[in-house]
């Protein structure tokens, strides 16, 4: 933990201190003055240690199995789109909740076409042929055959085609402002996943700088406080500082990587960049199909 880690750095510093007083190389107020920030370090790794058992209670309750052996599932970034454009085209294409609303659209389309069909005759050929001997006490055969064309034709049976119609059409309208609806949702968590996904990866650069200018800082004033150019309020303020600026880095990389997986759902394919394997039952041919050429037309274009 990175908590740990600060307490270790401020336990040093402490140790440091304290072995300073006895040899009567820094006061007394230095020794409280660390002890404070020490106390502080001890609480923090406290706080975080509740954090995680309550995290961790809380895996129990949606997973059913303790939070053991677990794997940081990194998202394939050969399958992560090169543009914006690029993002929207796949989730047009395969986010389940806009191929689920066209199916139902499409459905309730076919019902209404169905009800309209009770407004048109319906026509049928018959043909018959019968071959008979000795047949209502007569000796002989008995053959004939006939062919008829009927049309039946409903004038009237009270509204109910009419009623059936009106509300097919109503489906149909209410199905296609869903999948409207669909399609929005779908495209604007595109868009603030593609945003959020590129804006942290900026900002995970710029705290990586971060990291490494307080740490060459923190470095420096332990330095300087041996030979007397620091105060030990300047040793602490560094500690803290990189504490910080590593509790930022890290936020900004978990923030990206969510940011990953809000972006591969809404284009349909997080299961399959996560390479998790899902029962057969749940695999589309064709999409996988897709994928698959897609994967491999980026890697013809990358080897070119």
């Amino acid at each position: 933990l990175l908590s740990e880690r600060n307490l270790e750095e401020h336990q040093k510093v402490f140790d440091d201190i304290k072995g300073r007083v006895k040899r009567g190389v820094s006061s007394r107020s230095d020794l409280a003055q660390v002890t404070s920030r020490l106390s502080s370090s001890q609480a923090s790794l406290l706080v975080k240690r509740r954090e995680i058992y309550d995290l961790r209670a809380q895996f129990i309750s949606i997973v059913r199995r303790p939070a053991e052996s677990l794997v940081s599932p990194i998202i394939d970034q050969s399958l992560l789109p090169a543009t914006l454009e690029d993002a929207l085209k796949q989730t047009h294409a395969r986010h389940p909740q806009i191929k689920s609303a066209l199916e139902d659209v499409e459905a309730v389309n076919q019902e209404l076409r169905a009800s309209n069909a009770d407004y048109y005759p319906t026509i049928t050929l018959d043909a018959e042929s019968y071959h008979n001997d000795n047949i209502g006490g007569y000796e002989g055969h008995d053959n004939g055959s006939s062919i008829r064309l009927n049309m039946r034709y409903n004038l009237f049976n009270g509204f109910r085609s009419t009623n059936r119609a009106k509300a097919s059409a109503w489906r149909y309208q209410e199905s296609y402002a869903i999948k409207d609806q669909a399609i929005i949702q779908a495209v604007e968590a595109t868009k603030l996943s593609w945003n959020a996904m590129i804006f942290l990866s900026q900002q995970e650069k710029v705290l990586q700088v971060n990291v490494d200018a307080a740490v060459a800082t923190d470095s420096g004033y332990a330095k300087q406080f041996k030979i007397g150019r620091r105060s030990l309020l300047d040793v602490l303020d560094a500690k803290i500082e990189v504490f910080l600026a590593r509790q930022n880095f890290l936020n900004a990389r978990y923030d990206r990587r969510i940011a990953e997986y809000r972006l591969a759902n809404a284009m349909g394919i997080l299961t399959y960049a996560l390479r998790i394997d899902y029962p057969e039952e749940w695999k589309t041919n064709k999409d996988d199909r897709v994928i698959e050429q897609e994967k491999a037309q980026d890697n013809k274009g990358e080897s070119a």
